[in-house]
């Protein structure tokens, strides 16, 4: 092949891509501008339809009796898909602020079934291939409450994708059924640790029956489902717990007996409190510094003396969250760490100077003078 036929064969394609090129930024134009028509005429639809479709909702949720017809039965998809937004917003209206009663919210969950809403979420959760209609399924049948799903939300905790298994899970929290608590439970022990904390949310608002399931599971044979169930048992902070609680804190391992340590504090039984005294000379110096903090968030004053102690501990949280500990305890911890001010051990001077100054307490001269005096460290 010529020089020239290569310089007519390189034109001929140049100009094909050229051409080609022109013809994808046409369909482009073309895809944009009918997108921008279609949106419009959505929006357009949505709101008249949004109007009268909300009249219809607000007909039969403010009706008393049991009969079921409504024009929202027989409903085209467009139609279904502005129904179910405006159900939607209604129920997070229903969470954020509690305006609606219950039995409103029930009539929300009826309708959201019969018009076959309901149905169609199921399906979507339990064959949608795109992880997050899933999701968002999930979601919207925790949120309306839809206690057929159970079953399938309960599936959907084992799902592969982690924010599928996230919204099982709360939308299960949601729905306020105490049988689904060990499923909740060891869901976010399995699968998400971070987020477990969040449990507590629902687990208050499913209140005291789901307690004694609580309480079994602080002796599952699962670690991490053990360990979660101690901090939510703990955040009921009712003392009818400390006879489950208190054993655990001779545990063999240190999570569960820092996880009890934990709860005794937060449930803030005096009697229970003192049963934790002994852990500040406990061998491992996360104990020690546990223990600590919870005198310390409960002013527990009978700990002022172990807590003096543990201000010349080698472990330097231990030293500090004692010394924060008597820096919540009043007039006896000031006591106290003014005392530590004077001790011959230099990490117990140090200790009581940073909180006596952090709280601002003034100071004599013969304290400034032991500040000053501080064997200085090599």
């Amino acid at each position: 092949m010529t020089a020239h036929d290569w310089q007519a064969y390189i034109y001929r394609v140049s100009l094909l891509a050229s051409e080609l090129l022109a013809g994808i930024v046409a369909v482009l134009a073309i895809f944009v501008v009918l997108k921008n028509l279609a949106d419009d005429y959505w929006t357009s639809y949505k709101t008249k339809q949004k109007c009268a479709l909300l009249d219809h909702v607000q007909g039969f949720l403010h009706r008393d009796d049991l009969n079921t017809e409504t024009p929202l039965l027989y409903l085209s998809w467009p139609d279904m898909l502005i129904l179910r937004d405006i159900l939607l917003e209604r129920c997070r209206f229903i969470s954020t602020t509690g305006f609606m009663t219950p039995s409103k919210k029930g009539r929300v969950s009826l309708l959201y079934q019969i018009s076959g809403l309901a149905k169609r979420e199921i399906g979507i959760l339990t064959r949608s291939p795109f992880w997050w209609r899933r999701a968002d399924a999930a979601r919207s049948l925790g949120l309306i409450g839809i206690s057929g799903a159970k079953t399938h939300l309960v599936a959907a905790i084992h799902d592969r994708n982690t924010k599928v298994r996230f919204e099982a899970i709360f939308a299960l929290g949601h729905m306020g059924c105490v049988d689904t608590v060990p499923f909740i439970i060891e869901g976010l022990a399995l699968y998400m640790k971070t987020s477990a904390s969040r449990i507590g949310h629902f687990v208050a608002e499913l209140g005291n029956p789901c307690l004694p399931i609580l309480l079994k599971m602080c002796g599952h044979s699962d670690h991490d489902i053990q360990l979660l169930a101690i901090g939510l048992v703990g955040a009921f902070k009712s003392p009818i717990v400390l006879p489950v609680i208190l054993p655990l804190l001779d545990a063999p391992q240190i999570d569960i007996r820092l996880a009890a340590c934990k709860a005794v504090g937060t449930i803030g039984d005096a009697h229970a409190l003192s049963k934790l005294i002994p852990m500040l000379n406990d061998s491992t110096w996360q104990m020690r510094a546990q223990a600590a903090k919870q005198f310390g968030q409960n002013g527990f004053t009978p700990s002022a003396k172990g807590l003096s102690r543990c201000l010349e501990d080698k472990a330097w949280w231990v030293r500090f969250n004692a010394g924060e500990a008597l820096s919540r305890m009043g007039n006896v911890g000031k006591v106290t760490l003014q005392n530590a001010v004077y001790s011959k051990d230099r990490f117990a001077r140090d200790m009581a100077i940073q909180w006596l100054d952090q709280r601002g307490e003034n100071r004599d001269k013969s304290y400034e003078q032991i500040k000053r005096a501080q064997p200085i460290a090599a």
